[in-house]
């Protein structure tokens, strides 16, 4: 990226005159639920539960185990609660699939330093959440809103994390669930950018806010 066109991110980023982010309002009393709560707990559980795993004590280890698991619990627990209290905030959306990519690549560099898991495959997940997040910041800046998490993007994080549990008991049990763990994350992988690509189109077809709240002609 040139200097010239840091120098436009910077200001698309910064720039409250414009009617998308300054409409942009989160209700803090609101979003202080139950829902949120657990969508900020699964990255604080997956980065202990990745502490634990790179440990040499083998009770650190399982502990880990079962952080892992709850935190993949969590993502299908805190949207079916969000709607099935009313509870379904703006920050709720914007911390759900954050929470969601710092669990994933948390577990994944895990997994990488403890359990031999290519390191190719944090790596390509990183490079693609940095590039969505970079892209994403910019359109965010256009329209003003929070877009909630697209089925595709549930879908990759659910496969995801189920293969980083096959990798786990292959690495344990079965040498043969390795590969087919490795398999299912490359799926997942792939369902991902796929998601980004539905994300991204989804913010660009979204009419900027106007002053008023209301979206744009």
């Amino acid at each position: 990226m040139c200097r010239s066109q840091r120098r436009r991110l910077i200001i698309v980023l910064t720039d409250t005159r414009r009617p998308g982010i300054a409409d942009f309002k989160i209700d803090l009393k609101k979003s202080l639920n139950i829902p949120n709560a657990i969508t900020a707990s699964r990255a604080v559980l997956a980065i202990i539960a990745a502490f634990l795993f790179v440990s040499d004590n083998q009770f650190r280890f399982y502990w880990g185990m079962a952080l892992f698991v709850c935190a993949g619990l969590s993502d299908l627990v805190d949207g079916w609660l969000a709607r099935k209290l009313g509870q379904v905030t703006d920050l709720g959306k914007v911390l759900d699939p954050v929470a969601d990519k710092i669990a994933i690549f948390a577990l994944f560099v895990a997994f990488s330093v403890k359990l031999g898991l290519p390191l190719w495959v944090p790596a390509l997940y990183g490079l693609k959440e940095l590039t969505q997040l970079i892209v994403g910041a910019v359109l965010f800046a256009r329209v003003g809103r929070p877009l909630q998490a697209n089925l595709w993007g549930k879908t990759a994080s659910l496969v995801l994390y189920g293969g980083a549990l096959l990798f786990l008991l292959g690495a344990l049990f079965w040498d043969s669930l390795k590969v087919v763990g490795l398999v299912v994350l490359v799926i997942g992988l792939a369902l991902s950018v796929f998601a980004g690509l539905v994300y991204y189109r989804q913010l660009k077809n979204m009419p900027p806010l106007t002053d008023s709240g209301t979206k744009g002609d």
